[in-house]
């Protein structure tokens, strides 16, 4: 890697974001419920030849194990966080053997700005010399908070034929699970896996209560969600995509172009009718649930916010790495303990434990050579450090 290329990967180097971001993620409270918008599982089409060079900042880990298309998986750490998985060398000699597969880690939607996150993987791209050509699988989800569990009764109403699913023919797996010995519905599936359009409904409450992930409730509190959850997620497979003009890595990381795709999605698949057993479906009225238009007006209030949130963000992590480096000169300087105590909560609260790894020897020898101390105890500090952590 180019030196300047080194630079340009530490300038946009991970950091965990203070607990007030609300990320690229929008939400909006009308008369019942507030909603989010995320995605939730991204995997690229990269064309090029895949060698795995570890620097400073990027580390690769070959897995012992493949799959049934790929001979080659590896793991990708930047700044030592975990970015995504590589899947290379396709074992079928039907595809282009320059093809490799990159699947983007599921908490990094939910911790990061998505023009942040795009950044990272532009670069790490382009270090591995891998060019973007297509989305493999998109998914992407509508959180809405439902304490009167109108989604359940919308559920409901679609099992029981009370209204009617537009388009054409899908197949329809409602899912359910027992309390007390009765069955409660909890979702249902509308299509299939391995169609072009994949819609999920489900209890999202009660999923992260069996599989918790503690990013997402993150997310989910700083948004404000302090009810029963359910969410809406269509996965897109590469089918649906491949027809749609503007499908690059910058719109990817659009959220008005990623919603405008998730709505595109309801068309004609999950779109509903009233049901007074008219002939012909589409004959039937419509039957109104989601109004996208009222979520996608949140828009300008919210770009303006999250500009306005990321600012605030860059300018404490910056005043807090001055400080870090400000409390390291001054304990170099007299050796005083006192001076190295603060600075663990510091690393912990903002995350910048691995940005401090990697700048530590550069300002200790900034410290050596102004010969601030006779004496650099480094054994010392860190053991300091360490205590305190």
């Amino acid at each position: 890697m180019t030196n300047k290329n080194l630079s340009t990967m530490k300038n946009t180097s991970l950091q965990q974001i203070p607990a007030k971001y609300n990320g690229d993620l929008f939400s909006q409270i009308n008369e019942t419920s507030k909603k989010s918008f995320s995605i939730d599982y991204l995997n690229l089409n990269l064309i090029g030849t895949f060698d795995p060079v570890d620097n400073l900042d990027i580390k690769f880990t070959k897995n012992d194990s493949s799959t049934k298309i790929f001979k080659n998986i590896h793991v990708v750490h930047v700044d030592g966080f975990k970015i995504g998985t590589i899947l290379s060398k396709p074992a079928s000699s039907a595809l282009n053997p320059l093809l490799v597969q990159f699947k983007v880690e599921n908490f990094l939607f939910y911790s990061m700005p998505l023009i942040k996150l795009k950044g990272i993987l532009k670069n790490l791209f382009k270090y591995m010399r891998l060019s973007f050509t297509s989305v493999n699988r998109l998914d992407l989800a509508l959180d809405i908070e439902d304490d009167k569990d109108n989604t359940q009764e919308l559920l409901k109403k679609l099992v029981n034929n009370d209204i009617r699913i537009s388009g054409r023919s899908k197949s329809v797996k409602p899912f359910y699970y027992t309390d007390n010995g009765f069955m409660i519905l909890e979702g249902c599936a509308i299509g299939s896996r391995s169609s072009s359009r994949f819609l999920r409904i489900y209890d999202k409450t009660r999923e992260m209560q069996a599989n918790p992930k503690q990013y997402i409730q993150a997310y989910h509190n700083r948004i404000g969600f302090n009810q029963k959850i359910w969410r809406f997620e269509y996965q897109l497979n590469s089918k649906f995509l491949r027809d749609k003009k503007g499908v690059n890595l910058d719109s990817l990381f659009d959220i008005n172009f990623l919603y405008a795709l998730y709505t595109e999605s309801y068309s004609n698949h999950f779109s509903f009718k009233e049901n007074t057993n008219k002939k012909q479906c589409n004959d039937e009225k419509d039957f109104s649930f989601l109004d996208f238009e009222k979520i996608r007006n949140q828009f300008k209030y919210l770009k303006t916010e999250i500009i306005k949130l990321k600012r605030k963000i860059n300018e404490t992590l910056i005043g807090q790495k001055r400080m870090v480096k400000s409390l390291c000169r001054s304990y170099f300087s007299t050796s005083q303990s006192h001076y190295a105590l603060p600075i663990p909560h510091i690393l912990n609260s903002y995350g910048l434990k691995d940005w401090f790894d990697s700048k530590f020897p550069s300002y200790l020898e900034e410290f050596m050579a102004k010969a601030l101390n006779n004496n650099f105890d480094t054994y010392e500090f860190f053991k300091i450090i360490q205590n305190e952590a």
